[in-house]
């Protein structure tokens, strides 16, 4: 994203697409793994702590609420013809794009993954009856 970031500043539209190409590839690779990976994952792990399950799902609605902004300005430059609208706007999109990115790095680091453990590292604190 920096150097997507680098060449839309430096008026290299080319070269600022073809960085924006091999973005969207690692960034839809890395969503697909996270959606196929470790928010199943986390899931499973979390499912006898209602807490962090509803966190979870919280953050999950989040994250992919902010990664369809960013997929929609990648498609919106990659997929479709360019006009000049999109000539105008597409340093203004591309970093818009970016601080959204930063802003999903920020809250899956923040919130996401210190939650994953190695299978069998969960403890859950259960609620016990006293014998009455």
């Amino acid at each position: 994203m920096r150097s997507l970031l680098d060449r839309c500043r430096a008026g290299h539209t080319d070269e600022a697409v073809a960085r924006m190409r091999f973005f969207a590839e690692v960034f839809r690779r890395a969503g697909l793994a996270k959606s196929v990976h470790l928010y199943p994952y986390l899931r499973w792990a979390l499912r006898n702590d209602v807490s962090a399950t509803m966190q979870l799902r919280a953050i999950h609605r989040s994250v992919d609420l902010a990664s369809t902004q960013v997929e929609a300005t990648m498609s919106a430059y990659l997929e479709a013809p360019w006009g000049p609208l999109q000539r105008r706007r597409f340093v203004r999109d591309v970093a818009a794009a970016a601080r959204t990115f930063v802003q999903i790095v920020r809250e899956e680091e923040a919130s996401v993954f210190p939650l994953y453990l190695p299978p069998g590292q969960y403890k859950f604190v259960g609620w016990e009856r006293s014998s009455a």
